[in-house]
């Protein structure tokens, strides 16, 4: 039942995101074209083609609007996949005694306004597509992550802990394919020792230095059927022979590979014997590729209501527009989180505040993460 609750949601996630890029009316701006379907008759392929000039332009109506190579729009999904790619952190907990493992989702946004405008931005994103034909949107769900840190002080260096990380999604919703997986190999040093300033109230867990690398690869499908076209196909003299039939959608396809690696100083405090409270400064640096592909395609069939003909070429539909962009390179971050650490048992909720480029937007990331440290 819970995998099933993590499935929908990060369905929804992806798809809301997704849908508020292309569920703008006249948000697109893509050349609609293709190949009519030709028959054995020459009068009526005559008629095909005028019929087909004028399905041309209703599906142009539909899709129209937006920048063929939207570029911001592109470059947001490769971002949202590092904010997501720190799933099962650690960050906040010291150094285990002998080691630490924890489970958790990552969920990565990627907006293009500071965090006090963001109802306002999403509220107005029709207004911004029209004028700019393109947007800072994207995200990325990391569902389930699962990390491994052993303290290596005995053997390497007093204060000083390595991590394996190895997350998997797959998603088969509805008009929604997802496919993720992601490898990291990750190391902290405890630079400043804990301090147990007042037994059983108030712990200052110390300064901690963290790093590693990270990588994450997405692909994702999704398909938005638009209006079903029919237009008829009369020839002078002997009335309507057939239809010409059209069953289009929005197809929009991607491909995200990025390698993070994360620069953080984290401390934190715990409190109560129960309550933890964590804060860091840090950056992720950024590499890879996200490569978007987005159209029109459907079925084209002619449907003869009398044997005057006979189809001798098919019909297609292919219209596709998209690109490549690299991730930001460099995101600074402000991490926080608060959780509860009773004994060897953590229950974490990580929040992250990206500001990429230091002017365009934000990013956010946000988790839970369980597990226990011994």
């Amino acid at each position: 039942m819970r995998g099933k609750s993590i499935r929908t949601g990060a369905a929804a996630t992806l798809a809301a995101v997704f849908l508020l890029f292309i569920g703008v009316p006249g948000a697109f701006a893509l050349d609609v074209g293709g190949t009519a379907p030709q028959t054995d008759n020459g009068v009526l392929n005559d008629v095909i083609n005028t019929a087909w000039a004028e399905a041309m332009r209703q599906i142009g109506q539909e899709v129209k609007g937006i920048n063929g190579v939207p570029e911001k729009f592109i470059r947001s999904w490769g971002d949202a996949s590092i904010f997501s790619s720190h799933g099962a952190t650690q960050r906040g907990y010291g150094v285990g005694k002998y080691f630490t493992f924890t489970i958790g989702p990552m969920v990565g946004l990627r907006l293009g306004s500071g965090i006090d405008g963001v109802e306002d931005y999403i509220s107005n994103i029709d207004k911004k597509l029209n004028k700019e034909g393109d947007i800072t949107l994207g995200a990325n769900v990391q569902a389930i992550t699962g990390q491994l840190n052993v303290n290596m002080s005995r053997w390497l260096l007093d204060g000083l802990d390595l991590g394996f990380k190895f997350g998997m999604f797959k998603l088969n919703i509805e008009n929604i394919e997802f496919n993720n997986w992601s490898v990291g190999f990750l190391g902290n040093y405890q630079i400043i020792k804990e301090k147990n300033l007042a037994p059983h109230l108030f712990k200052w867990r110390g300064l901690k230095l963290g790093t590693g690398v990270i990588y994450q690869d997405t692909r994702m499908g999704f398909s938005m059927k638009l209006d079903p076209i029919t237009q008829p196909l009369p020839i002078p003299g002997i009335g309507s022979v057939g239809n010409m039939k059209i069953d289009p959608k929005v197809a929009f396809n991607m491909t995200t590979e990025t390698i993070t690696i994360p620069l953080e100083a984290t401390t934190a405090v715990h409190l109560l014997s129960f309550l933890n409270l964590t804060l860091g400064v840090g950056a992720d640096i950024g590499f890879g590729k996200n490569d978007m592909k987005l159209g029109v395609e459907g079925d084209v069939r002619l449907e003869p209501t009398t044997p005057i003909f006979v189809e001798t070429t098919p019909g297609s539909l292919t219209v596709s527009a998209g690109g490549a962009f690299n991730p930001t390179a460099f995101n600074p971050k402000v991490m926080t989180g608060i959780g509860l650490n009773i004994g060897p048992v953590i229950l974490d909720v990580p929040v992250t505040l990206y500001f990429p480029g230091f002017s365009d937007g934000i990013g956010v990331n946000a988790g839970v993460t369980f597990g226990l440290s011994f």
